[in-house]
């Protein structure tokens, strides 16, 4: 309630503001009413109102919305039965929706872009024949984003609708993903019980600077997200081929070969996933000292800060070993629980890897791929080990929250 009477609050202000600068602070002086601002703005500037009003109040639409997840969380944390799984797929994706048109809401109204967003409109309106070959390196390297993009641009022609349908399609990607890993390493584990992890992952770090700015990477670690759900379920091969689209929608997802290889249940797979283990650090440094540009992209080795890095190095160690001493006092004789204790082993010992052998800011991608998987998977593990799940569900869910802190 604090929540919604400071947005209004700001709302009021935001309108106010806007009195002063179409107005003039002597017009607009005597107009402590909200109403009688609002209705002399209109009568006066309509169009350039319509246009202020909306993207100054853009960003308390979207906090609105992620306020009302958050609410949304708490309550299935609480009470994971209120309403059956169909109903709760149905409000996720309107709500996940709606969130997707709060963010992008500046390409409809001609408002100010993050940068990498901006550069991924360039691209996919540049005709490619002015782009080199195909589009150039840069594209071919990642085709499999900006070929979709682009489809989707020649088919809507509206860089807003191109936005909310490939939003939408990760959306869909991601929640079948989500059940995929749930059914794979957790197979007793109901989803009527984890419906609050659904809510909790649009408010997650990583997925929040996904849709603003990583957006090429979001779609790169859904795609992976679903490639481990279906490996695990022990469908291989498309396991595979999704795993090969993270790869080109964004190239740092090649790293994780070692984590596919390894779930593929294979004999020979496990032995193809330590020998990429041992190799990954000389073929990052291949890659790296190679002038090639379909091996390395301009920008790539950039540093950004080391401190961070070892932050998050510390938080994947804690939590693999944390976990691996809870489960050695249970003494639990169950192979899902030993493949979930190697898929963090491995996540931290990729992350390890990236850390030595990447730029900080290579790395980091990393970090927000690991930190993405990890939070699901330990999600459901916490459901499935502890007997008072509610207290559990609602730490973790405000847990996952305290990056926020440190971002914004």
């Amino acid at each position: 309630m604090i929540s919604y009477i400071a947005l209004i609050s700001l709302t009021i202000h935001n309108i106010k503001v806007q009195s002063e600068f179409y107005l003039g602070k002597d017009e607009s002086k005597g107009f402590k009413d909200i109403f009688c601002c609002t209705k002399l703005l209109i009568q006066n500037y309509s169009y350039e109102l319509l246009f202020a009003i909306v993207y100054s109040n853009c960003s308390l639409m979207e906090l609105s919305l992620y306020i009302l997840i958050y609410l949304l969380a708490t309550t299935f944390a609480l009470a994971p039965q209120i309403i059956n799984e169909r109903n709760t797929f149905i409000l996720w994706l309107s709500i996940a929706i709606a969130l997707s048109i709060s963010i992008r809401l500046p390409l409809l109204i001609g408002g100010e872009l993050n940068l990498d967003i901006g550069a991924y409109i360039n691209k996919i309106e540049s005709p490619l024949s002015d782009q080199g070959f195909l589009g150039g390196t840069y594209i071919l390297r990642e085709f499999v984003f900006f070929y979709s993009m682009r489809a989707l641009k020649i088919i809507l022609n509206n860089n807003f609708l191109v936005f909310i349908v490939f939003d939408t399609i990760i959306f869909l990607l991601l929640y079948k993903g989500m059940t995929l890993i749930r059914k794979g390493f957790f197979p007793v584990l109901q989803i009527s019980n984890t419906k609050y992890l659904f809510f909790a992952v649009l408010v997650f770090f990583p997925v929040i600077i996904g849709m603003h700015s990583l957006y090429r990477q979001l779609f790169s670690i859904i795609l992976l997200i679903l490639a481990i759900g279906l490996t695990i379920n022990n469908k291989k091969i498309k396991g595979f081929f999704i795993f090969l689209l993270s790869i080109f929608s964004h190239n740092s997802s090649i790293i994780f070969i070692t984590l596919i290889w390894a779930l593929n249940g294979k004999l020979s797979y496990k032995y193809l996933a330590f020998a990429a283990l041992i190799i990954s650090p000389f073929a990052i440094a291949f890659v790296l000292n190679s002038s090639n540009p379909y091996l390395l992209r301009v920008g790539a080795q950039l540093e950004i800060g080391r401190v961070i890095e070892y932050i998050y190095l510390f938080i994947f160690c804690t939590t693999t070993l944390i976990i691996m001493t809870l489960e050695g006092l249970k003494r639990r004789k169950n192979e899902k629980f030993g493949i979930f204790i190697l898929t963090l082993t491995l996540l931290t010992i990729i992350y390890l890897i990236a850390v030595y052998s990447l730029s900080s800011l290579s790395s980091q991608r990393i970090a927000f791929t690991v930190f993405l998987i990890v939070f699901l998977m330990i999600g459901y593990y916490l459901e499935e080990s502890f007997k008072h799940k509610v207290i559990m569900r609602l730490i973790y869910l405000n847990i996952s929250l305290l990056p926020l802190l440190y971002i914004y």
